[in-house]
């Protein structure tokens, strides 16, 4: 093919008749002549035949959410050719892109916000090498997806959610925390996001699913995004003096367990958590020197949490009779 061995060492039949399949090799675009020879037949004697090569583009997926990262691949284009475009629905996102000396690129990109569906991934090319031919448009499926905007906390604490390639204009969106009901009736954007909040509910340390749902990108899927809930712990006064009675509230343990209260390094508590894995108990500061000291919080599943407790330097006043 031009003049790259495209296949060799194939064996003609008794009639002098032969086939074979062949792979084309990297090369520019353009119009090659495809001729064979072989030990006793010349070229020159072999009526040869014109293959034209046109451009193709090709992508590593052929779905996905936006924001995710694709990988573009082009071939057949000019040798060297500069000032390649690539372009998403005829907006250009990556400029000046060269190839190579046999025509191939690749690049990469962002799939910018836009609605679920088809959308069109093509080149612009400022010299045209491209003999049209082949196909430097390919489609890419836009499906919805969401994103958190952290993936690990306690109960109690607010958390966004970002949603992407839902309908445009999208209407009753919901957002639901382990299948539970959170957030319900929003809207997506012209470009098919959105962006809603609520707070983390009492549940047991581990991994939970967000999902959003809605009644027309539900039938593509509910987009779902695991969240790690991890213990908290707090007091109802965190300064004061020995005997002071404090209330110690945890969350985010693990349900129904034991939980082992240790203040220094002395176990001062048992209880159990409830089905959310929270409980509150009210404890009583021990016999302790003057400054800082650290209450722990242990379930049986290692699930730990702590936080500092400090005995002040001035007494309280005596009672008064």
């Amino acid at each position: 093919l031009g003049d790259k061995t495209v296949a060799k060492g194939i064996i003609a039949n008794a009639d002098g008749t032969w086939d074979a399949q062949i792979k084309i090799p990297p090369m520019p675009a353009g119009t090659y002549l495809l001729s064979a020879s072989g030990s006793l037949t010349s070229s020159a004697n072999i009526k040869g035949d014109v293959l034209v090569l046109g451009s193709l583009l090709t992508v590593n997926i052929p779905s996905g959410t936006p924001g995710m990262t694709i990988n573009v691949s082009g071939k057949g284009f000019g040798s060297n050719e500069s000032e390649i475009d690539l372009t998403y629905d005829g907006v250009v996102l990556v400029k000046g892109i060269s190839a190579d000396v046999s025509g191939a690129f690749a690049r990469s990109f962002v799939i910018p916000p836009s609605p679920s569906g088809a959308h069109v991934i093509d080149v612009n090319q400022a010299g045209a090498s491209g003999n049209g031919n082949g196909s430097t448009e390919i489609g890419f499926q836009v499906r919805p997806g969401i994103t958190l905007e952290y993936k690990e906390g306690p109960p109690g604490n607010g958390i966004q959610v970002f949603g992407l390639g839902f309908g445009a204009n999208e209407p009753s969106i919901s957002l639901l925390y382990d299948g539970a009901p959170q957030v319900s009736g929003v809207s997506a954007d012209a470009v098919g996001s959105f962006q809603s909040s609520f707070l983390i509910p009492l549940s047991g340390a581990g991994t939970h699913s967000i999902q959003a749902k809605s009644p027309l990108s539900g039938a593509t899927g509910t987009p779902e995004q695991d969240f790690t809930v991890s213990p908290s712990l707090t007091l109802s006064e965190v300064t004061g003096s020995v005997g002071l009675k404090v209330m110690v509230t945890g969350q985010g343990f693990k349900p129904d367990a034991t939980v082992t209260l240790i203040y220094d390094d002395l176990t001062e508590a048992t209880l159990t958590a409830d089905n959310s894995g929270s409980f509150r108990l009210e404890f009583q500061i021990p016999e302790s020197r003057q400054g800082e000291h650290v209450l722990r919080l242990l379930d049986d599943q290692q699930n730990k949490q702590q936080i500092s407790f400090t005995i002040e330097d001035t007494p309280p006043p005596p009672p008064s009779l």
